[in-house]
C-alpha cells in the first residue's frame, strides 16, 4: 500500500482519514511554543463500550462519547472545557480500529511546522503516512512513521 505521498506503507488508502482531523486538540500559546512535546494519544478499539469501561475501571479515566463524529474524548486526569487543569498529564481519544491511522496507540507530538518536520522525518529514514491535514480552525493534524515502522502523529496548533 503506498501512502499520501506516494511512500509504501502500512495503511490502507482508508485510513488516510484523520482521526486528529475529527477532534481538535487544544493547546494554548504558551503550550504551542513548547514545540516537540508530546500532546495527545490515541487509543483504537475493536469494543468501544470494552475499551471505555477498562480504561475507566483500570485507570479512572473519563470518556465523553462523541457519536457523531466517531470519536470518545480521553481524560486521563482533572480536566474542563480546555483540556487539563493540572500539569503533568495530557488527554487523549479512543477511535475505532478501522478509523484510526494505525491498529495501535499513536502518541501526538505538537511541532511548529508539520510541513518542516514531515521532511526533515523523510530525511531521517521516516515517512508521511497522512500529511497536514486541518482541524477546524484549531490547526493541523498528519502522522508519519519512524524508521522502526511505529506510527506517530504530528499537531501544529494554528496562528
Amino acid at each position: 500500500m503506498v501512502s499520501q505521498d506516494g511512500v509504501a506503507g502500512p495503511f490502507h488508502a482508508s485510513h488516510r482519514g484523520s482521526s486528529l482531523r475529527r477532534v481538535g486538540i487544544r493547546t494554548t500559546p504558551e503550550e504551542a511554543a513548547m514545540s516537540g512535546r508530546v500532546v495527545h494519544f490515541e487509543v483504537p478499539f475493536d469494543d468501544g463500550d470494552r475499551a471505555r469501561g477498562f480504561y475507566k475501571d483500570a485507570f479512572g479515566w473519563q470518556a465523553v462519547e462523541m457519536p457523531e463524529m466517531g470519536y470518545t474524548i480521553v481524560m486521563s486526569g482533572p480536566s474542563d472545557d480546555s483540556g487539563p487543569t493540572e500539569k503533568g498529564f495530557i488527554n487523549g481519544g479512543m477511535l475505532s480500529r478501522s478509523d484510526a491511522a494505525t491498529s495501535g496507540p499513536v502518541l501526538v507530538v505538537d511541532v511548529d511546522s508539520i510541513d518542516r518536520t514531515l521532511a526533515r522525518i523523510g530525511e531521517l529514514g521516516g515517512a508521511t503516512v497522512v500529511g497536514r491535514t486541518p482541524v477546524g480552525d484549531m490547526g493541523f493534524a498528519a502522522y508519519f512513521t519512524d524508521p522502526e515502522g511505529n506510527v506517530m502523529g504530528l499537531w501544529e496548533t494554528a496562528r
